[in-house]
């Protein structure tokens, strides 16, 4: 029988479990734990305070070295993204993926660990759900596990429940809402057999105390009691009236928090039948530690229209301390083990369910691909030992004792010789790949420095009175040109796809032949193509300032531009080709623009041109 330890990390509670899982009683709960997280991340104690509450529920768990540990991450810990995207190969999805997640992961992707599944639909389309967390954040959350077990896989929040609603035959194919209200936060999750969708809503318990609090002008812990063991949601007058005073107060108050969840949830499930493609909703499950209010099943049945009803334990075997645990403790409830148990439904069936995503961290990827590598390696060794000693036994038999020590010698070297040439073969692959993969991180380097680079220009250049019609990049820009070109050519919407940059870096790429002396060799030197500079374009608007608001611009880009652009130039002086630094004033970066507006003209025309702080190679 083998033991799992599950772990659920909220934002102001960690939630675990341990399970044990045999052939003949299939899952069995054996414990459960639970503590309060009080620091916020932003604090520098956040790390060791969530270390001390990790191994506090791994020692009431008995958990030790060898267990295996499985936990999810709250949504607000991560980024949860869906977006359609046209039923294509792996290796196609993979790329569009990897464009779309730039667009949708609101930090560089050289910062996150993400991992996406394609969900698909009906009507022969597909979905994607992309999930992402910073390295530092998930580095952070993963050493308060060390030396209390072995990692083994980390999941988003959705994905636990939805293995737990899969492994329960909840899910059908008729489309439900889970509804998890949190510390702070409110996770819907619209799911069938086939697919799911999860949206987070900024409303939690806490919005419960606050309210409290301000009613019964009362501390933090009396509003938490009041909430706990006395609040009930009813919207009913002739339910209410039935209380004495102080309940009514009570029930007004929880109440009238409440009345916005409703229209919060509908916008969603509005959100999720247009946009992503949802049916008609026909059950509302309950879950979590605030499932358990009186009042709130009938309160969201009510007011949604649906048949509503908390999750419980059903169908799940429950240890004799388990089943104390859950009677006893108020934190222990069955709402609150949905997600503990789609992590323990994980660890026993991995590729069970189609659907999944991974926020496993990066150097535990590398131990797992590391394991598999030695493992293959060992086999390969016992396979290659086993097949010299079946060859050497075979000539044994056959040939005398004289020619058999040759060619036991000559079998050896032919069967090694095979695989010295696939070695070879694989060596010469590695390299390609180590270069290419190369190749690819440059690339992505260039693309996170134009990101950011446009991005500092969208915040310095949002302006009223101007206006931004192109930014090009120029390939090899001098500060004496006259005539220069963007990177891409004009013409590029009517153009094939490529071909307008073929044909840039083809002029680009001029050669120019060296005439020697008495009829030497003519050299032809290439010139290296690098993004250098960039032009910006555009129309500045009637204004106070006239065109000087164009100049007041370049001052704030100057103040603002992280480094990204540079304001000097190395230029020749002298006949000698002494060279000097030259400071470039706004007049000499400004190569065009318009004094006056015209009559009968919106606005008058400028352009302007930045030099890269570290030019790109095309």
């Amino acid at each position: 029988m083998s033991k799992i330890i599950t772990f659920s990390l909220g934002l102001g509670r960690v939630s675990a479990a341990s399970f044990s899982i045999s052939k003949t009683n299939g899952f069995q709960l054996e414990q459960v734990a639970h503590s309060a997280l009080n620091l916020q991340e932003a604090a520098g104690s956040f790390s060791l305070e969530l270390t001390q509450v990790i191994r506090k529920l791994a020692d009431e768990l008995d958990c030790s070295k060898s267990d295996s540990i499985y936990y999810s991450l709250s949504s607000h810990r991560t980024v949860l993204k869906f977006f359609p995207l046209p039923m294509l190969s792996g290796g196609d999805v993979d790329k569009l993926v990897s464009l779309e997640a730039q667009q949708q992961v609101p930090f560089p992707l050289s910062q996150a660990l993400w991992d996406y599944t394609a969900i698909p639909l009906k009507d022969g389309t597909q979905e994607i759900f992309l999930a992402a967390i910073k390295h530092a954040s998930l580095e952070a959350i993963q050493q308060a596990f060390d030396g209390v077990a072995k990692v083994v896989e980390v999941l988003p929040s959705p994905m636990s429940h939805y293995k737990a609603l899969q492994h329960r035959a909840v899910a059908t194919e008729d489309d439900q809402l889970l509804i998890d209200i949190g510390e702070k936060s409110t996770q819907l999750l619209y799911f069938n057999n086939n697919r799911f969708f999860a949206k987070t809503l900024n409303f939690g318990a806490q919005d419960v105390t606050r309210a409290i609090m301000k009613a019964y002008e009362c501390d933090l812990a009396t509003a938490n009691n009041y909430r706990d063991e006395y609040a009930i949601i009813s919207v009913d007058p002739a339910y209410i009236s039935t209380l004495d005073e102080g309940a009514q107060f009570l029930v007004k108050t929880v109440s009238s928090v409440f009345r916005s969840l409703p229209a919060k949830i509908n916008q969603v499930t509005h959100l999720y039948q247009n946009q992503h493609k949802g049916g008609a909703l026909t059950q509302v499950h309950l879950v979590g530690s605030f499932a358990k209010m009186n009042g709130l099943e009938s309160f969201i049945a009510q007011q949604l229209n649906l048949p509503a009803a908390k999750l419980n334990l059903d169908g799940i075997n429950l240890s004799a301390k388990a089943q104390e645990q859950i009677a006893t403790v108020r934190e222990y409830s069955p709402e609150c083990l949905n997600e503990l148990l789609g992590l323990a439904v994980l660890a026993n069936s991995p590729a069970a369910g189609g659907l999944s995503v991974s926020l496993l961290p990066q150097s535990l990827h590398n131990k797992k691909a590391l394991k598999v590598r030695k493992s293959f390696w060992l086999v390969a060794a016992v396979i290659a030992i086993v097949g010299l000693v079946v060859g050497v036994f075979q000539q044994k038999n056959i040939l005398d004792e004289l020619v058999a020590q040759e060619n036991e010698m000559q079998s050896k070297l032919q069967a090694i010789k095979p695989f010295a040439n696939k070695v070879e073969d694989l060596l010469d692959k590695n390299e390609d790949l180590a270069i290419k993969s190369k190749a690819l991180s440059d690339i992505q380097e260039q693309r996170i420095l134009w990101l950011n680079i446009l991005s500092d220009l969208s915040k310095t250049m949002a302006h009223d009175e101007v206006w931004v019609t192109t930014i090009s990049g120029l390939t090899n820009y001098n500060l004496s040109d006259k005539d220069y070109k963007p990177y891409i050519l004009d013409n590029y919407p009517e153009a094939g796809y490529g071909v307008s940059i073929k044909q840039a870096l083809k002029k680009a790429e001029s050669s120019a032949s060296k005439k020697g002396l008495s009829g030497r060799r003519n050299k032809v030197q290439t010139v290296e193509n690098l993004i250098n500079a960039i032009v910006v374009k555009g129309f500045w608007r009637d204004n106070d300032k006239a065109h000087n608001v164009v100049y007041d611009l370049l001052d704030q880009i100057r103040a603002s531009s992280h480094g990204h652009f540079t304001f000097e130039q190395v230029i020749s002086s002298g006949s000698r080709g002494e060279k000097e630094v030259k400071t470039l004033n706004n007049e000499s970066i400004v190569k065009y623009l318009d004094t006056e507006i015209k009559p009968n003209k919106v606005g008058s025309a400028f352009e302007f041109v930045l030099f890269l702080n570290k030019p790109i190679k095309l």
